[in-house]
This record gives C-alpha cells, sequence and structure tokens, in this order.
C-alpha cells in the first residue's frame, strides 16, 4: 500500500501539534550567569549579540513611556513599524503589513547586590512575566473601559524577583550604554549546580510558564540562605511524596 501511495504522487502531510496539548520541553543553550556590574563590564566586541542572565529585583517601572507599541509581525524581530502610503512597514526586515502587531516594551529599573541598570522587556520577556500577549490585554482594557490606563498587571511587576536575558546590542558595546534589552525574562526556582553555566530547562513549547527551573552555577557568589531554601524546598517536596505514598493500600 506504500509503495502504491508513493507512486501516485502521495505526501505525507506534516504532524502538527495543538498548542493547548503540548507538553514537550524545549532545552535552551547553555547561558552565562552574571551579576548586573559583570555585566556592564562585557564591552568587548566578542560580546556583541552574546546573551546572558541577570538575577534581578524590580526597583520601579516606568509610566512615563507607553507600554506598548506597533511592531513587526516577526516574532524575532524587535523594530518599531513606521506608516507608509497606508501599510505599515518594517526597514529591519523589509516587509510591510496592513496592521502592526502589538508588542510590549516596558522599561523597569533593575537591580541586584551590585548595580541597579534600566532593562527594556522587550516583548517575549514581558509576555512571559505577565502571562498575555499585549494584543490580549489592550483589548481587556477595552472591555473595562481602561484602555487608556497603565495597567494594573504591569505596574505589579513592581518589587518581582525575576531573571533577564540581556543580548548586548551596538550600544551597549560601541557606546558603552547601560540601558539593557531583556530578550526573554522568567520568574523561577534556583537550583544550585557545579556547571560552569547556567542551563535552562522547563519551558513548554506553547508558551508563557511561570514554574521555569533554571540551574545556576555556583561561582562562590551564590548566598549561602539561597542554598539553605533550596535544601529545604527539596526536603519539603520529599516529605509530601512519602506522605501521599503512605496513603496508597495496596
Amino acid at each position: 500500500m506504500r509503495q502504491r501511495l508513493n507512486e501516485e504522487g502521495y505526501v505525507q502531510p506534516e504532524r502538527t501539534i495543538s498548542p493547548a496539548t503540548q507538553t514537550e520541553n524545549v532545552s535552551a543553550p547553555a547561558i552565562e550567569t552574571l551579576t548586573l556590574k559583570e555585566l556592564s563590564e562585557r564591552t568587548s566586541f566578542d560580546y556583541l549579540k552574546r546573551s546572558f542572565l541577570c538575577k534581578v529585583n524590580v526597583k520601579n517601572v516606568d509610566q512615563s513611556d507607553s507600554w506598548r507599541y506597533n511592531g513587526c509581525h516577526k516574532s524575532k524581530c524587535n523594530e518599531e513599524v513606521s506608516k507608509l502610503e497606508g501599510k505599515y512597514m518594517c526597514f529591519k526586515c523589509t516587509r510591510n503589513y496592513p496592521l502592526p502587531h502589538k508588542k510590549y516594551r516596558i522599561i523597569v529599573l533593575a537591580e541586584d547586590e551590585t548595580e541597579a541598570f534600566n532593562i527594556v522587556l522587550l516583548d517575549r520577556a514581558a509576555r512571559r512575566l505577565i502571562g498575555k500577549t499585549a494584543t490580549k490585554l489592550i483589548a481587556q482594557g477595552i472591555s473595562h473601559e481602561t484602555d487608556k490606563a497603565y495597567p494594573t498587571v504591569v505596574k505589579e511587576l513592581f518589587g518581582k524577583d525575576i531573571t533577564v536575558q540581556i543580548e548586548l546590542n551596538d550600544d551597549n558595546i560601541l557606546l558603552s550604554s547601560i540601558v539593557y534589552h531583556a530578550t526573554d525574562a522568567y520568574q523561577f526556582v534556583i537550583c544550585t549546580s557545579s556547571k560552569s553555566e547556567t542551563t535552562i530547562s522547563g519551558f513548554g513549547a506553547s508558551g508563557f510558564g511561570d514554574n521555569n527551573l533554571i540551574e545556576v552555577s555556583d561561582t562562590g557568589t551564590t548566598p549561602g540562605n539561597l542554598k539553605r531554601k533550596i535544601a529545604s524546598s527539596s526536603s519539603a517536596v520529599l516529605e509530601s511524596v512519602r506522605k501521599n505514598l503512605a496513603k496508597i493500600s495496596f
């Protein structure tokens, strides 16, 4: 039967998986974890377009500028489109669209134990933290007649401990700019390991995961109380498993 189908030119369709039922995890490449001070010292051309992870606390959300913009439809393009002859043009991708794609662009003041810098949460980073697209947030604002107000869910980023994935751009390298752009962001459980770099796992291929697992390299600067919290958390999980097993009758 297979041979006959092949002779008749049958081509098997590609298998697709619905985002709603997708459970397979996507492994990310190893990314080095730095403090903000260490990040600011990465000014060599060797680091251009390199990504690093930084664990920070959000000290302020800048509400003086818009939290969204008209962006390119390509997910990896963060360019703002320009209206030209009734269409929206992305000059970076040299493509035009009938309508722009609403994307996040949120400026926060982020701090760790070494420094404090302004970080721009680009669309993917903000989507992970907020849990919905900018378009969805705009629609909800219109429904509740609060679309002109700064969204509460964005303001609630204040005070959160997050990890941002920073990609060093031309301004950071050529101009020594200390305004950084986060291409991704995570709320996570931290586990120390003896690895020299950070590995990320637990990302659902379909979208926004809150319970991402990040293994952070133990470089000697990891706070002792953090290690104790991790050990305590692991013990609690094991104890819970033991109690559940004890309830099972064979």
